[in-house]
């Protein structure tokens, strides 16, 4: 499988709400990190 499918495929469960995006947050310095996210279902 390419990458551009398996995003595609992350988009439609994103979309279809069985799949959540959540980003790092960095406590003390208040700000989202640009580092890996993770998806939850």
């Amino acid at each position: 499988m390419s990458t551009n499918t398996i995003a595609k495929y992350i988009e439609h469960l994103k979309d279809a709400f069985m799949v959540s995006k959540a980003m790092r947050y960095h406590v003390k310095g208040r700000k989202y990190i640009g580092a890996d996210s993770k998806y939850y279902f």
